[in-house]
């Protein structure tokens, strides 16, 4: 019995409240079986508050039916008060009292109380950035019978237990929010998907990361059961600032912490309800590369350092400062995935497109052949596209323009061009997001970028290092230029740098497209014609580095010269060009070395282009033309030297490897005479004045027959003196192999064998020289045993002395053993 100064009573149950005269609620679980009776014994004529005579009996179900005497609205609110005991009697509770203003259960409303937690994150979530939104309509999703196997391998991943974080990356424009929506519709439909966010760059909600973790605890204590709901609502009821904290206090918080204790009391922890899958699309469009990798930084240490029953996709370009991320290996339970170019799937995606129009467009399409579009223009298309889908969606988006004929749309996208009135721009959506992703290089760097992209638009395969080479710009610079660009480029380490997109090549050479990024202009074309002049006067130590960019340059520079407007300011340059460039011209390239004639009448366009510049240029077209070999005659020589040098060639050309003569004729002649020039350690100016002086006057080179004594000699002693300069380092290594060929040691030893015994300067090299299987251990190069047994078989038939033999024959002893060595 409870009295107070209002004289009424409580009998049964628990009293929790009293509020005013006589307002009473009871927090109490009931029982469906439990019964309520309130009654009110004050007079009927008594209005001052409360009840007139009221007398009612409800009958729980549930929550028991609330009568109330006063017309007022219950409250929807209370302050929080203790929770009853869970476990209730089945009794019946008397209520008595006179004045009866309120009478009803907090828990009536129990669920909707521990809701306020969700309601207050309501106010701050941005419902714009989950997957199917209004505001994002229409949603981009995968087409159907496209990305099948991608979104199969996806599905797998993310039902791997072993798998917290899936990263799954892409350039741009490969279709990486299509997957991510057609994926959050597939686990909606399996009933795992716990929330979603699609970032969008400069979007008022969605280009900030400051809702993002609010947003998926949102979501999942919408998409769950009670357990969840509860834990997230009561997490921001206790801390309702927590909205505005930090994102990794956010993630703890409202995701990690309530997802651990829903899942302890749960019947089943492996129960579904439990167990989400997050998907977070976009990342690289948010805030900015710190917020960027602060998020990424808050999902490692919560995601990989515990069991959770959430896991989370991210997709976004492969930035650096995010690769940088997921490339740490503390990020555990992480699998990366690359969406990786796909061209039967955008052929799939053309050919349904295009009978779709067709079908839509019959009145204008009328006439149109069947085959429209053929089978090559399709062809074209699916190259253009690079494999990926944002060329494709944007040429079907402008052939499918209702105000115009089909037909006639494609045909201005094949001939990509245009009237100027014509208010119709076919790449409008994809230019804008070139130059979007362009326009976030930093300022210090857009020359080099634009150095870097007008290589590129020439189709050159040079890697960063190369370009650094060619520019003549500091190690790692052009690294740090391209690093905004990783969506447009591919710059893997070591490999050249190259357009994602076959499309971003033609943005880059059409004004009206790239704007202030074009690369056409002439001005970037002769800076870029300079720069490479200037690395092809490099001296032969550097061209022999195998990373040097002459390598590449040596098959394309011609050609790009002559294209350039005719100016005097490249002429020095052309002077100082290192002809041992032609060392590297590759047989596929050989109609660079037809274009000299070419160049030649370029530089004659030139006002007062010198003389002897083009006669200098002649004697290497001259030099081009000839043919080393039997099938050169009408030669004739009167320098004794000039004639030693082509033996030299001639012998070199007879023992080059069979492949190599069948190659090229131009690129095996450079080839021999740089042979000639390594081994006799002369100039390129004095071997082209020599071979200048032959005259068409008989003694063929065909009727030489096998070189003379004195030319065997020369090489002998040539390979000889080769070894020691590249033991010395005047040379690289690199000469060694790549100027003869295979298995150098042995062309050298066969020459060695056919030399006359006791040529006293070949005996005095050999009794000095030590072979390189000791010496140039470190380069990684030895000689051969049969190179060594050579050897001394022709010492053996020479008078030299015993003690040179042994010498020698200590060397082959001293390779069987490093053999047998190595057969262990």
């Amino acid at each position: 019995m409870f009295n107070n100064s209002s004289n009424f009573q409580v009998q049964g149950g628990n009293f929790y409240t009293v509020a005013g005269d006589v307002t009473l609620a009871i927090q109490q679980q009931f029982s469906t079986s439990s019964r309520l009776r309130v009654t009110s014994e004050a007079p009927t004529s008594d209005s001052r508050r409360g009840s007139k005579g009221l007398q009612s009996q409800s009958q729980l179900s549930g929550a028991p039916a609330i009568h109330n005497s006063d017309a007022s609205p219950l409250p929807r609110c209370l302050p929080s008060v203790a929770s009853p005991p869970e476990d209730v009697s089945r009794n019946q509770f008397n209520i008595t009292t006179p004045n009866v203003n309120n009478v009803y259960n907090i828990l009536e409303d129990r669920e909707l109380d521990r809701a306020q937690g969700v309601h207050i994150l309501h106010q701050h979530v941005a419902l714009d950035a989950v997957y199917d939104s209004a505001g994002s309509f229409p949603q981009p999703r995968c087409h159907p019978a496209t990305r099948e196997a991608l979104l199969a391998e996806l599905w797998g991943r993310m039902m791997a237990p072993d798998i917290s974080v899936i990263w799954l990356h892409g350039p741009a424009g490969a279709g990486k929010s299509a997957i991510m929506q057609t994926m959050c519709q597939k686990l909606r439909d399996a009933n795992c998907l716990g929330g979603s966010f699609f970032f969008k760059r400069g979007h008022p909600s969605r280009g900030s990361a400051t809702a993002l973790f609010a947003t998926l605890a949102y979501q999942l204590a919408l998409f769950d059961g009670h357990l969840l709901k509860r834990a997230v609502s009561e997490a921001v009821q206790q801390h309702p600032s927590l909205v505005g904290t930090s994102m990794a206090s956010q993630l703890q918080e409202l995701l990690v912490k309530p997802c651990l204790s829903a899942c302890a009391q749960a019947e089943d922890p492996s129960d579904e309800v439990v167990h989400r899958i997050l998907l977070v699309d976009g990342l690289d469009e948010c805030d900015g590369a710190p917020v960027q990798q602060e998020i990424l930084r808050s999902i490692r240490k919560l995601f990989c350092s515990r069991d959770l029953p959430l896991k989370i996709v991210i997709a976004s370009r492969a930035e650096p400062e995010i690769r940088e991320m997921f490339d740490d290996p503390a990020f555990r339970g992480l699998r990366s995935l690359n969406i990786e170019q796909s061209f039967l799937d955008v052929d799939t995606f053309f050919r349904r497109e295009f009978s779709r129009i067709r079908q839509e467009h019959y009145r204008t399409m009328a006439q149109t052949p069947v085959s429209w579009p053929s089978e090559n223009i399709l062809n074209k298309l699916v190259q253009k596209s690079s494999g990926y889908f944002v060329y494709a969606a944007t040429v079907i988006k402008f052939v499918d323009d209702k105000q115009f004929r089909p037909t006639e749309q494609l045909q201005i996208i094949l001939e990509g061009t245009s009237d100027p009135n014509d208010s119709r721009t076919p790449f409008e959506t994809l230019d804008q997001l070139y130059i979007h992703i362009l326009s976030q290089v930093p300022t210090r760097f857009r020359p080099h970028v634009l150095d870097v992209l007008c290589v590129i638009s020439l189709g050159w395969q040079l890697s960063a290092h190369q370009m650094e080479q060619l520019f003549r710009l500091e190690a790692g610079e052009i690294e740090l230029a391209v690093r905004k660009l990783q969506s447009l480029l591919n710059t893997d380490e070591c490999s050249p740098i190259t357009a994602s997109h076959a499309s971003f090549m033609d943005f880059l050479v059409t004004e009206s497209r790239s704007l202030t990024f074009y690369v056409g202009g002439e001005q970037r074309r002769f800076e870029l014609a300079r720069s490479v002049l200037i690395a092809l006067s490099s001296p032969l130590k550097e061209l022999y580095s195998r990373n040097h960019v002459v390598r590449p340059l040596s098959g394309v520079w011609i050609s790009f010269l002559i294209s350039v407007s005719p100016r005097a300011e490249l002429l020095p340059h052309i002077r100082l060009l290192n002809p041992d460039v032609f060392q590297f011209v590759k047989p596929v390239d050989s109609h660079q070395t037809r274009g000299i004639p070419e160049l030649i009448a370029w530089m004659r366009k030139i006002p007062d282009c010198p003389e002897d510049l083009i006669e200098l240029w002649e004697r290497i077209s001259w030099m081009a033309a000839v043919s080393f070999g039997p099938t050169w005659t009408g030669l004739a020589f009167t320098v004794p030297k000039v004639r030693r040098v082509l033996e030299l060639a001639f012998f070199s050309y007879l023992h080059s490897d069979r492949a190599e003569r069948m190659g090229n004729i131009f690129c095996q002649h450079s080839k021999i005479l740089f042979r000639v020039r390594i081994l006799l350690n002369i100039s390129w100016s004095d071997i082209l004045e020599r071979i200048w002086t032959l005259k068409l006057v008989g003694d063929p080179i065909g009727s030489w027959g096998a070189p003379s004594a004195a030319a065997r000699r020369d090489v002998a002693l040539g390979f000889i003196h080769l070894m020691e300069r590249i033991r010395n380092g005047e040379l690289p290594f690199e000469v060694w192999d790549e100027t003869f060929g295979r298995y150098p040691d042995q062309r050298w030893s066969f020459t060695i064998s056919r030399c006359p015994p006791s040529d006293p300067e070949l005996l005095r090299k050999l009794a000095e020289f030590v072979p390189p299987y000791i010496g140039f251990g470190s380069l990684g190069y030895s000689f051969s045993l049969l190179t060594i047994h050579r050897i001394v078989g022709w010492l053996k038939k020479s008078k030299c002395p015993p003690g040179v033999i042994q010498r020698w024959e200590g060397y082959a002893e001293e390779m069987e053993e490093l053999m047998e060595e190595c057969s262990y």
